[in-house]
């Protein structure tokens, strides 16, 4: 009796398989569906016909490598994508690279930037790279870049791009909605594992005592935790000293 129920079952899902086939096209041994690319590579399926459930299936892609190499490859790139967006490296810098990538800019390496280049090159992981200089001598672009290449390797790197003035601004905009709102907007780029800060000293304003204070506290924070730290900047040495303090500028 159990081994006719279960005849009866089976009979009950091939049949069902059967109707779905045919309404989906898949049901006819003389119409079979065209050929189609895998979906997680480019490999062309061929469809099969199985008689004994009367459908047209697709066998599952034989190049097995390729598929996992592909798979492996867009999660890579969506991880790498939001760890750009969280870090909020600026779009139109974002193309650019330290090496051949498809789809990006190389960065040209020359007199005047060579310094920079061989630093971000034989850039050790850990260390801060202060770029020094005048206006349009590509301090920025080298270290956003080095910035991406290192969330290529390290897209669960929790990163921050910011310059000086955005940060004060953040900071100034969180101040209206709580009273500790702009020191935490502080703590956020001291606990960054890795902080990219542009153009410090770009405002010719004198800073209020909280930005003094909150950018001291910033790179000394920074200087005691060993957190890598790449920063732009038009001044000196000694013109930072003056206007940070020289324990900073040290």
């Amino acid at each position: 009796m159990k081994s006719l129920n279960l005849k009866s079952f089976l009979a009950t899902i091939r049949a069902d398989i059967r109707e779905k086939a045919h309404a989906s096209g898949l049901g006819d041994p003389n119409d079979p569906p065209a050929p189609r690319p895998c979906a997680d590579c480019d490999t062309i399926l061929a469809p099969q016909w199985m008689a004994g459930s009367g459908v047209w299936l697709f066998p599952e892609c034989g190049e097995v490598l390729a598929c996992r190499l592909k798979k492996d490859h867009a999660i890579a790139a969506k991880a790498y994508e939001a760890a750009v967006n969280r870090a909020r490296v600026p779009i139109p810098m974002r193309h650019f690279s330290l090496v051949a990538r498809e789809g990006r800019t190389v960065l040209a390496v020359d007199k005047k930037n060579r310094l920079l280049a061989d630093a971000c090159y034989g850039w050790d992981g850990s260390s801060w790279l202060v770029a020094s200089g005048s206006v349009g001598s590509g301090k920025t672009t080298w270290l956003t870049a080095l910035l991406m290449e290192h969330l290529i390797s390290n897209p669960d790197c929790d990163a921050r791009w910011t310059s000086e003035q955005r940060l004060y601004r953040k900071a100034a905009l969180h101040a209206d909605r709580s009273h500790a709102g702009r020191e935490k907007v502080l703590q956020e780029f001291m606990d960054a594992e890795v902080l990219m800060l542009d153009d410090l000293g770009a405002s010719r304003r004198d800073l209020t005592e909280w930005q003094g204070g909150a950018m001291r506290d910033l790179l000394m924070e920074r200087h005691l935790a060993a957190a890598p730290t790449f920063i732009s900047t038009n001044l000196s040495l000694d013109a930072i000293g003056k206007r940070y303090g020289n324990h900073v500028a040290s």
